[in-house]
């Protein structure tokens, strides 16, 4: 089983990131930007 994709909310999403990459050895992706909200 593979699995591409996983939402989870929280408060403190730069805190959550440091988790997964300390934890699991995750790799975090650019910051998703749209454009039209400049």
């Amino acid at each position: 089983m593979r699995i591409d994709h996983a939402a989870l909310y929280c408060l403190d999403l730069e805190g959550m990131k440091e988790f997964f990459v300390r934890y699991f050895n995750g790799v975090p992706n650019d910051m998703y930007h749209i454009p039209i909200q400049d």
